[in-house]
Formats: structure tokens, C-alpha cells, sequence
């Protein structure tokens, strides 16, 4: 059987999948703290639990792509391979760890069920969720923003709502870039956006704001 799962539970989410991943649509529960890593030419954009990938000229890898902290669960993942073939992807927990380093210290008294409920919390529980996704090291040879009314040519990230700015990661001097040319780029996530979300009538990224769906 093909080692084909969404993995979570030990602080990280990844894919792994027999064929390149193009674009995804992830369903989470929960109360967490989330952020990119390692999220190069690939866009995700987050909103209400929901988290929606696609390739910006590239495949998904295998290597984990979030981190996360708190009490997440992955629901239901979809992606959309290569061939722009639709797929369920099933989630898988992973919590080995610590549930055998709670399995070691049962003593009979001072471990709950609670505690065997818990396995999969990644440290402290947040108040509320927090989402910091970044998508970085990304280059523009112009034509697709100005910065200052001047094309802008030169390395720029985007943030989970769809804002780009200046420099391949984000940091005090980043600027906001102003999109002069979105075909491209748009069309291509919309595309995938479409096979992702089939049946949906969700409307497409570039009528929404804040990553809505």
C-alpha cells in the first residue's frame, strides 16, 4: 500500500503522495498557532480553518511545510496532482512520542484519560489561533508590480492574505508592492482553485480579500 497521507500531531503538517502535488485545500479543527516553513513558490493563503495551496510555477514536496503549536487536528485534505487529477488525501496523526512517554510514566493514579485525549497538542494551547504564513523567495523580471509608480523588478514574498512586498522574506524595511499585471500568476491559481474546490461555487482569489472563500 502507497504511503499516501496528510501527517500531523508532532508540531508539523506535510504531504506525502505518489505523484506531485499541485494545489490543496486542508480543513482544520482547533486552537493553534500556525506558520509557514520553508513555503517557497508555493502560495497558502488561510481563512477560518481552512488552508488553500498552489504552486506558483512549482510542485509541493514532501519536507513539512507548517508548523504549528496548540491543539490542531487535520479533518479532510484534497489536493490536486500534477495532471490536475482531483484527490482525497487521508490524515494521518503522528504521536509515537508521547504517547509512549505517557504510556511509560502510567502509573495507574496520576494519569488520566484526559492525558491519552491530549496526545496530539503540540505545546501551549493559544488563547486564540494565530496565523503567520509566508511565502518567500520570490523574483519578478517586472511587469507585475509597482513600488513608488516604478516597475518593480527584484526578490518578493506574499502573505497569507495575498499582499506582496519587497525582499525575499519579510522584515522591517519590506515595502508593499502595488500589482499592475495579475493575469499570470491569478490565473494560474484559479485555475487550480477551480479543481480544488469542484462542485463548489466559492468565487474565485481575485474577487476576495483576506483569503476568503
Amino acid at each position: 500500500m502507497k504511503d499516501n497521507y496528510i501527517y500531523y500531531g508532532n508540531g508539523e503538517i506535510r504531504i506525502n503522495y505518489s505523484e506531485d502535488i499541485l494545489g490543496f485545500d486542508i480543513r482544520l479543527k482547533g486552537t493553534y498557532d500556525i506558520e509557514s516553513y520553508q513555503s517557497e513558490n508555493f502560495y497558502i493563503s488561510y481563512n477560518n480553518d481552512r488552508l488553500i495551496g498552489v504552486g506558483l510555477g512549482s510542485v509541493l514536496g514532501k519536507k513539512p511545510f507548517l508548523n504549528y503549536t496548540g491543539n490542531l487536528e487535520v479533518l479532510e485534505c484534497k489536493a490536486i496532482t500534477s495532471d490536475m487529477k482531483s484527490v482525497n488525501i487521508i490524515p494521518k496523526i503522528v504521536r509515537l512520542d508521547k504517547f509512549e512517554a505517557i504510556r511509560d510514566g502510567f502509573d495507574g493514579s496520576n494519569t488520566s484519560f484526559e492525558d491519552m485525549d491530549n496526545v496530539g497538542i503540540v505545546g501551549e494551547i493559544p488563547r486564540a489561533t494565530k496565523v503567520k504564513i509566508v511565502t518567500e523567495n520570490l523574483h519578478t523580471k517586472g511587469g507585475q508590480f509597482n513600488l513608488n509608480q516604478v516597475d518593480y523588478k527584484g526578490y518578493y514574498h506574499l502573505h497569507q492574505d495575498g499582499v506582496a512586498m519587497t525582499g525575499k522574506s519579510h522584515n522591517e524595511s519590506s515595502e508593499v508592492l502595488d500589482r499592475i499585471e495579475k493575469e499570470g500568476t491569478i490565473r494560474r491559481i484559479n485555475n487550480t482553485l477551480r479543481e480544488i474546490r469542484r462542485p463548489s461555487t466559492s468565487r474565485d482569489i481575485s474577487s476576495s480579500t483576506g483569503g476568503g472563500y
